[in-house]
C-alpha cells in the first residue's frame, strides 16, 4: 500500500538529469511537507510510485543524477538500455546457479510453470505455436 502521496512525488519530478531529486532531497521536502514515514518506507514508496506512473507512460528515469523525466526520446531510450542490461545480466547469474537456461527460466515465469522439456534452441513460445498448429488439424 503507498501511503506517499503519489501526486506530491510527480509534481516535484522536473524534465532532465540536470533537474534530477535524489531520494534523501525528496524525502528532505517530504518531511518538511509534514510527511511522518521513515526514509526506508518512503524510499520504497517512491520506487514504486515511479513504477506505477512508468505504467502510465510517464518517461521517470531513476539513476545517479536522481529521479527525473527524460529530456527527450533518446535519454529514455539509453536509461531503457541500461535497465535491460542489468535484467539480462541478472538473468544470466540466475541461470548459470541454477543450471538452467536462460530460455527455460523465462518460460517457467513467463507461463508461471516449469516447461516439460528444457530446449535452448527453441523459441519462448515454440510449444504454443506447435500446439495451436494441432489444434486447427483437428478442427477442419
Amino acid at each position: 500500500m503507498i501511503t506517499v502521496d503519489s501526486q506530491y512525488i510527480l509534481s516535484q519530478l522536473k524534465i532532465g538529469k540536470q533537474n534530477g531529486i535524489k531520494a534523501k532531497e525528496f524525502y528532505a521536502r517530504y518531511k518538511n511537507n509534514g510527511g511522518t514515514s521513515s526514509f526506508s518506507t518512503f524510499d520504497r514508496q517512491l520506487r514504486k510510485v515511479n513504477e506505477i506512473a512508468r505504467r502510465q507512460k510517464k518517461q521517470i528515469i531513476g539513476d545517479n543524477n536522481g529521479f527525473y523525466l527524460a529530456e527527450t526520446d533518446e535519454e529514455w531510450e539509453k536509461w531503457k538500455k541500461k535497465i535491460k542490461s542489468r535484467i539480462m545480466n541478472e538473468l544470466h547469474t540466475l541461470a548459470m546457479c541454477t543450471n538452467r537456461p536462460e530460455i527455460s527460466l523465462l518460460k517457467e515465469w513467463y507461463f508461471n510453470k516449469k516447461p516439460k522439456t528444457i530446449d535452448p534452441e527453441s523459441d519462448l513460445f515454440g510449444d504454443l505455436k506447435q500446439k495451436k498448429e494441432k489444434s486447427r488439424k483437428r478442427k477442419k
